[in-house]
Formats: C-alpha cells, structure tokens, sequence
C-alpha cells in the first residue's frame, strides 16, 4: 500500500490594528486537503522571529490527528510593542504541499473595543518615570483612545473624551517632570495614582478602564511596584509617610492600609465591592503589593457610613499593621492605626469609615459575626 504525504492549506488570521502592551491573539488554521490522515503535526512560531511582539504562549501547538478535509486551529498570544496599523505583502510556501493564505481581522482590546491604530505623543518627560509605570500607563492611555475613538462601543463600556486623554497624558508629565527636578518618587507615584483616579478631574468611563480591566489592574499594580523599589517601607508604613502630603491635596479620600502580603484588603458599599483587582464603586481601586496593599475610594459623593474596609488574613502573619486615612477637602485627615499581634488564619477585621471611635471589629472564623472590637 502507498501513503502518499498529506497536503495542507493554511489561514493565518491577525489584527488589523496593534496597540503597544496590548495583548492579541494570532490563528494559524490548518486544513488537511489530502485523502490521507495527517499524524502529529505541528505548528511552531518562534519568539526569536518576531519583531515588535512578544510571544506570550508556547512555541509549538501540536495536533495528534487531522483526518482529510478537516480543520485545527494553533492559537498563539502576543503582546504588542509597537502601535500602529497591519499590511501584508507575501506569503512564501516551502514546496508544492502546502498553500496558504493571510486574513487581517478587527483588532480590538479585552472588552471588544476596537483599537485606535494613534500614536499617543507624549512629553519627554514621561521617560523619566519608572519604566513599568509608564509601560503600564501608555497600555491605559491606548485602550482610553481607542473608546474616545471607536465609531461604537459595546454594551457597558462607558464613554471616554479625547480631553480626558490629553489631561491624563499632562498628569504622567508632570509627574515627570518631578522626579526629574529630584522630587521623591514615592511621593510623586502617591499624587498621580490619585490624579488618575480623578483627584482633580473625574472622568467615568476613564475610571471604569482603571476599575474593571486587566490593563488597569496591571498599571495598578507596577505603580505599587515602583513604590516598594523605591523604599523599604510597608503599605501600612507608606501609608503613614504620605499621609500629610495626601491630606495637602485638598481632597476627599478614605484609603485603608495592610503591611503583609497575607492580608487580603477590600471595600464594600453596599452590595457593591472593590479588591484589590477589580472594583465595582467608582473611584474604588486597589493597589496589591508585595510588602502589604493600599485602596482608595473617594468620598466626594458617599456617606461615610456606607463604607466598610476588610482585612482578611490569609496565612500566618506574626503582626498585622492595619490603617485608614479620612481625608476631608480642608486640608485636613484623620488615621486610625491598629496593631494585631498573630492574627489566626482566616480572621476578618472590619473598618466602617464612619465610626468616630476608630473602632476595629474583629471576626476571627470570618463567619460574619463580630467576636471583638
């Protein structure tokens, strides 16, 4: 009996458009136009050969069976360098077994915004803030334009103005400019994180991108990063350095402290929740750390009683330095500090924003009913 070698044709699928830290999926379908089964076949993308991407999934996608005239798909994930739009000029085969064909689809961000192919030009400035910081800020910036941008936008993703863009771009210089002329970087990072959370001016659907998205999660978190690079202190010790300047804004603020890592730190209001990676209250995020975590809500618009900070510890913890901020737009604050020395496992302590007598309830089983205070 002869065999004779499977033929293939293959589809190669990429976005339109790129946005640099913006993550994308690439498709290679391959279809077996033989009469003969096709066994253990491999697609294989090498990192080594992309320029202006780095691939984020494995190397190779392996197919253990493609019978005749049948279809597989090897999905790879790359995170974009560059910004811009996507041509295609040729697509060369290796020999007569195989043909293929190229197809550009829509790209759009994790919540199916279509990407803005825009160069955000930016101040020099910017470039003398923490690289990961202002990586992480250009991945916003690029998803707020692409809503300011887009001809429509999906159910719940909430309008953007191009001003607002232009207003967060001058935030990220100035805090630049800064840390340029020798001010400290954790003072300057504390000032623009609430910048960006619209200290001085709020913007809806610029705060949902900071709330619910992965982007917004990972600016977040590099912004604490840089933080802890630049000091020895915990979140709760942070805290505590920062709170006259903070309380200098002239703002509205309530931001809860943890020192370790273990403490799990939330906000509820209501039945709406803010974590450490997603939020539901506007103007709630949190900013998870290695060395203990901060959140922040405004209080312009909410009753003070109905906020409520968590602390969940989630493994041993020898002292737990808790904290909350009460700042008022005078000028002025209020911090409650408390100490737990070897809180169990599992405790839950609770901080109602409201409470003149700084009182910290303690739920040790986390069952919900208050065992201390």
């Amino acid at each position: 009996m002869l065999v004779k070698n499977p033929k293939f044709s293959l589809a190669f699928t990429h976005p339109r458009t790129i946005r640099s830290g913006e993550p994308y999926s690439a498709t290679v379908t391959v279809l077996n136009t033989s009469q003969t089964v096709a066994n253990l076949v491999s697609i294989t993308l090498a990192a080594a050969s992309l320029s202006g991407g780095v691939l984020e999934s494995p190397e190779t996608v392996q197919f253990d069976t493609i019978q005749p005239g049948q279809t597989a798909t090897a999905t790879f994930r790359i995170r974009s360098q560059r910004t811009g739009s996507i041509s295609f000029s040729n697509l060369t085969t290796g020999d007569d077994s195989v043909q293929g064909r190229f197809r550009l689809s829509m790209g759009i961000d994790e919540r199916g915004v279509a990407l803005s192919p825009d160069t955000i030009g930016m101040p020099d400035y910017v470039n003398a803030l923490p690289t990961g910081v202002l990586d992480g800020a250009i991945r916003v910036l690029g998803q707020a334009l692409s809503v300011a941008t887009a001809p429509q936008l999906p159910p719940g993703v909430k309008p953007v103005a191009s001003s607002i863009v232009t207003r967060r771009v001058l935030e990220l210089a100035e805090a630049g400019q800064r840390l340029r002329y020798g001010d400290g970087t954790n003072r300057v990072l504390a000032d623009l994180l609430l910048d960006w959370q619209g200290g001085r001016v709020f913007n809806d659907g610029f705060d949902q991108i900071l709330r619910a998205t992965d982007a917004g999660r990972e600016f977040r978190d590099v912004v604490m990063e840089a933080q802890e690079a630049a000091d020895n202190l915990d979140g709760t010790g942070r805290l505590a350095e920062r709170a006259a300047d903070l309380a200098g804004r002239g703002e509205s603020w309530a931001i809860a402290s943890a020192n370790d890592s273990q403490i799990d730190l939330s906000l509820s209001q209501g039945s709406a929740l803010a974590g450490l990676d997603k939020s539901d209250i506007v103007q709630g995020l949190g900013y998870r750390g290695q060395r203990g975590h901060w959140l922040t809500a405004s209080t312009l618009n909410s009753q003070l009683a109905t906020l409520n900070f968590h602390w969940q510890v989630n493994g041993t913890v020898a002292q737990a330095e808790l904290a909350a901020l009460l700042i008022t737009t005078n000028g002025t604050a209020r911090q409650w500090r408390w100490s737990v020395p070897n809180p169990p496992p599992g405790a839950c302590y609770v901080f109602n924003a409201a409470d003149p007598t700084g009182g910290l309830q303690a739920d040790t089983n986390c069952d919900g009913t208050v065992d201390a205070s």
